[in-house]
């Protein structure tokens, strides 16, 4: 088994490779960083999705036995778009299907046709599960919901934590309520609370005193 990750990551970066010790799968990596349009062109990131999905589908198309696994919404629309001319029935896997904004006008009709081609999704909220499936009519049991996580961090233990004593910590941007969680920390006086997000998802907010932001 073939398996062709598509992304807009390093290009030395191959997923979940180093991961698996079995050597029936071999990884090939196709990153849109190694595709390079003349710099006068505009849309320079869109063609450059353009060509790294076309490689990988050509590369997927070329094993008989391999899977397409797409990173972000993006590079899938592309990939899928491609794959529904080349090999509509391509065992193709969207994952990290998440969106700031979600598309609106042509841009949505375009990427609802495409995302037809995909026989998976992964995403990280069982609400963007539902969301996505009905706004790019989806069938939902396609898409399946994994928590999203990363490695577990190896912290020093011999410095001084930047933050003392206890604290809730709160992350992420996406399906955010932090007005609703500002007003109930109000409550809570004696609770600090940390936010990790961008700045624009707390503008027009009052944030309590015992809240800081990073």
């Amino acid at each position: 088994m073939k398996i062709i990750n598509l992304s807009d990551f390093a290009t030395q970066w191959n997923w979940l490779a180093g991961e698996y010790e079995d050597t029936r799968l071999t990884w090939e990596h196709v990153s849109t960083q190694a595709v390079h349009p003349p710099h006068w062109l505009p849309k320079r990131q869109s063609l450059q999705r353009l060509g790294a999905a076309w490689q990988a589908v050509r590369v997927a198309n070329a094993s008989q036995q391999s899977l397409l696994v797409s990173h972000g919404p993006r590079p899938a629309f592309y990939s899928s778009a491609i794959a529904s001319l080349r090999n509509k029935r391509l065992p193709h896997l969207v994952y990290s299907f998440n969106f700031t904004e979600l598309p609106k006008g042509m841009q949505h009709r375009l990427m609802a046709k495409a995302y037809q081609q995909p026989q998976r999704f992964v995403a990280y909220s069982t609400a963007e599960k539902q969301l996505y499936a009905q706004h790019f009519d989806i069938p939902i049991e396609r898409i399946d919901m994994i928590h999203w996580s990363v490695h577990r961090p190896l912290p020093d233990l011999e410095s001084a934590p930047i933050i003392q004593g206890d604290y809730i910590c709160a992350l992420g941007s996406q399906g955010r309520d932090y007005a609703t969680l500002f007003r109930a920390m109000r409550l809570l006086p004696r609770v600090q609370l940390v936010v990790v997000t961008h700045p624009q998802y707390l503008t027009d907010l009052s944030i309590p005193e015992r809240v800081l932001g990073s």
